[in-house]
């Protein structure tokens, strides 16, 4: 699991909230302070204010609301992680979460690669027993036997589909 990704993506996504929390306003005061003093530089001055208040305006409460949800996926990651809750009810109990919600983080965290090796049914997570197949032979790409690339799966792994020689072992 990549949980120190995580939370090191959501302590940058707050810090760039509260950059922009902060230098955004800062626009207000440029936008009068520009336009009644004189000249280009003044003027750049007011319109750089008109930019950063209108970007601020419409993209910190975007850009927090952002954070709000990164938040609440690192906390379901925490109660897979951490705290070895295994089923959407669980992590709901103990995140305060509606299991809807609980569903969807699941399944960005899997999609994201940030939970690896488990398995989401949608109701509960279970450990991923599937393994690699693994090569019987160094020469991957055809059959030491008689050379052909074509390949016959069966129970216990895959056979030359000419000669029938052992290529792969599943499991």
């Amino acid at each position: 699991m990549k949980a120190h990704d995580l939370h090191k993506k959501k302590n940058k996504n707050l810090m760039f909230c509260i950059l922009i929390s902060v230098v955004c306003p800062l626009g207000i005061p440029l936008i009068p302070i520009g336009f009644t003093h004189g000249g280009p530089a003044w003027l750049a001055a007011a319109i750089a204010g008109i930019v950063l208040t209108a970007f601020g305006f419409y993209g910190i409460p975007m850009f927090w609301l952002g954070f709000a949800g990164l938040n609440r996926k690192t906390r379901v990651f925490d109660a897979i992680d951490a705290d070895a809750l295994y089923s959407v009810e669980e992590i709901a109990t103990q995140t305060a979460l509606a299991p809807k919600l609980v569903r969807k983080d699941v399944e960005w965290l899997v999609g994201k690669r940030y939970l690896q090796g488990f398995l989401f049914d949608r109701e509960t997570i279970s450990i991923n027993r599937n393994r690699k197949l693994k090569p019987l032979y160094e020469n991957k790409s055809s059959c030491p036997g008689c050379g052909s690339f074509e390949t016959v799966k069966k129970e216990d792994g895959y056979y030359c589909a000419y000669c029938g020689t052992k290529l792969y072992s599943i499991g």
